[in-house]
């Protein structure tokens, strides 16, 4: 309920409240009230007023109390985001990985004692290749070995990439196995 409608039946609570107050204490002939007209009429209003003050702050109460809201949840961590814009032209080569290059001295490889990067969320290349050169692009893991755990690809990956004459673009979403023993 919102909390103008909480509002609205307070008030017509209060409203009514003090209609049959004044109601009742007019037209209930007990012996305590007094007998005139306008001294009843009078007592009646009181009633009315004062039963309708007790509504009105009980209501009130509850009207104007707010919903908790919920807590919001924490954001979630900080995911990576890896970006390259590159040319290569001749024999040059452009490499991005959006993991880890799978040799002993990388983080996560076999044998490196360190834990595996998380994917990350977004990778994007914007890139050129011309002549012989070759453009590579790997969401996950690059070289690694058949079989290697994958630490997950990435939510977006994006490649903008050009190639003229022998020029050569490579793109995957997850790792790029070696091939061959």
């Amino acid at each position: 309920m919102t909390r103008a409608v909480r509002w609205l039946a307070v008030v017509v609570a209060a409203a009514a409240t003090f209609g049959v107050g004044v109601w009742v204490v007019r037209a209930v002939p007990w012996g305590w009230l007094p007998q005139g007209e306008g001294p009843r009429l009078d007592t009646a209003l009181a009633f009315g007023a004062v039963t309708a003050a007790g509504v009105l702050t009980a209501g009130g109460w509850w009207a104007s109390r707010e919903r908790p809201t919920p807590t919001p949840a924490p954001d979630p961590a900080p995911r990576r985001v890896v970006t390259q814009e590159a040319t290569a032209s001749e024999n040059g080569q452009v490499t991005q990985i959006g993991g880890n290059d799978r040799n002993p001295a990388a983080a996560g490889a076999p044998g490196s004692g360190q834990q595996p990067s998380a994917a990350p969320s977004r990778v994007e290349q914007h890139a050129e290749a011309s002549d012989d050169g070759s453009v590579l692009q790997a969401g996950g893991h690059l070289n690694a070995p058949p079989g290697t755990p994958s630490d997950g690809v990435p939510a977006q990956l994006e490649q903008r990439a050009k190639a003229s004459g022998r020029g050569r673009v490579v793109q995957t979403g997850g790792d790029q196995h070696v091939e061959g023993p």
